[in-house]
């Protein structure tokens, strides 16, 4: 079955949703084409599942969190990119809870500074990833978070250091 952005199909006032439509079957990616099908058919909106951001959360120890572009998918793009990579060992929170292991992974846009991607592989991967989403969903430059000014000792803090390590 076909569906187009709005998830309508070739039928007229038939909607695909969810698992139904195909792409990732996550929860969240069928609550969100609930909300796009109620604002264009209640409302009378103009929402689209086109460019939007799709979390993946991997609810394994530790957890993984992605969003957005790999190295790889920015690269195979033709975009200029930097890397910001730190290891969850770097973290002030782990002292406190003592779960060294992972890292965090991030795509920069060279020219726009803007987040195109990220990867949490730690505690709480997918709450630290949500956050970077958010910056992205804002296009917030990396920068925001970099110097953002964050509670300590809490996971978010380690964005200051993660996008201090964006390459030149």
């Amino acid at each position: 079955m076909e569906v187009n952005g709005r998830l309508e199909t070739n039928v007229p006032s038939v909607y695909a949703l969810g698992d139904a439509k195909g792409g990732p079957a996550f929860t969240h990616i069928s609550y969100d084409d609930f909300r796009i099908v109620q604002t264009n058919r209640l409302e009378d909106g103009d929402a689209i599942i086109i460019g939007r951001l799709i979390p993946y959360t991997l609810f394994i120890d530790p957890q993984l969190g992605r969003v957005g572009l790999s190295k790889e998918e920015a690269r195979d793009q033709g975009r200029d990119i930097r890397i910001a990579k730190l290891p969850m060992s770097s973290v002030p929170r782990k002292l406190e809870v003592d779960e060294p292991q992972g890292f965090m992974k991030a795509v920069v846009d060279a020219d726009a500074d803007r987040i195109l991607g990220c990867a949490v592989l730690g505690i709480e991967g997918g709450e630290v990833m949500a956050m970077i989403q958010i910056a992205m969903m804002g296009e917030l430059p990396y920068t925001a978070l970099r110097d953002g000014v964050f509670s300590h000792p809490t996971l978010t803090e380690s964005l200051n250091s993660l996008f201090a390590t964006v390459d030149a």
